[in-house]
């Protein structure tokens, strides 16, 4: 839907959905239920390790509202913004694993358990745009994003269930939930409330789920002044500096995520600190 109002400002709202099925994942058809003893002796083929199987059998769902107004205040005076409110969910988001997910699943046998946020969901977008015409032929541009964090999986560094999740190209396992994750102080030194997960009892599966813990959101501004210098009709010689990050946010990487180790919940590493830039470019 699309609405003109007063003072030529232009407001539209949609609905986006997609449903994706027969997309790629991966699983042990070799693993073996929990146990003790030499996992090998259990595996359903014998005398077989590990035997990841790669099939088009995941699916998923996306939903989003999105809204945006643009407004027009007079010719070369141009602001816009668009928000977007999704919902992503399946069962496996990619074919290798990433920082915040195994891209595996723990019980090869329980697919249905690993039905989750997927690694790409961002519940919450905002984008701010603004374009000024200025005396002497400069423009000033500037875009702001705002975004909530992706999700990520805590997991174990060891194979407790004693099924050969050994990590890697292969599953891990992951702790248990004993109380709310999302209490805490929300710091760089402890992002969430990693009392809230504790190592399960030997030769068991933990029961947290994938993507259940959210890590931090984006907020970053980029501004840019241009000079056009019009030599002939054909030949244009344009001036540009950008800044990008303008007031030196701090964007936080996922935080550690391994339950079992001193620094899980930690955040060490951040986005791309303020950087500033001039290029020329000749058009001709």
């Amino acid at each position: 839907m699309e609405r003109e109002l007063a003072g030529r400002l232009v407001a539209r709202a949609g609905y986006v959905g997609s449903k994706g099925t027969k997309l790629l994942r991966r699983r042990d058809i070799n693993q073996p239920a929990p146990g003790p003893g030499n996992p090998n002796a259990r595996r359903p083929i014998p005398g077989f390790s590990n035997v990841a199987m790669a099939e088009s059998a995941s699916s998923s769902t996306f939903h989003s509202g999105q809204f945006s107004v643009e407004r027009r205040f007079r010719p070369g005076v141009v602001f816009s913004a668009a928000y977007t409110w999704s919902k992503s969910l399946d069962d496996a988001s990619e074919f290798l694993a990433t920082t915040g997910e195994q891209s595996f699943p723990q019980n090869s046998a329980d697919l249905g358990a690993e039905r989750g946020r997927s690694n790409f969901d961002l519940r919450h977008r905002l984008v701010v745009f603004a374009s000024y015409d200025l005396p002497r032929g400069f423009q000033l541009h500037a875009i702001g994003v705002a975004q909530s964090g992706p999700p990520f999986t805590p997991q174990l560094s060891f194979d407790n269930s004693n099924t050969g999740n050994t990590g890697g190209i292969f599953g891990a396992d992951r702790p248990n939930v004993v109380g709310n994750p999302h209490t805490g102080p929300r710091t760089p030194e402890r992002w969430f409330n990693t009392t809230a997960f504790a190592t399960p009892p030997p030769l068991e599966f933990g029961n947290a789920g994938r993507n259940t813990l959210d890590g931090p959101g984006l907020a970053n501004l980029d501004a840019a002044l241009v000079k056009a210098f019009r030599f002939t009709e054909a030949l244009r010689l344009e001036a540009r500096g950008e800044v990008f990050n303008l007031f030196n946010h701090p964007n936080f990487d996922l935080p550690r995520r391994v339950s079992d180790l001193p620094t899980f919940g930690r955040i060490s590493s951040a986005g791309a600190s303020r950087q500033v830039q001039f290029s020329l470019r000749l058009r001709y």
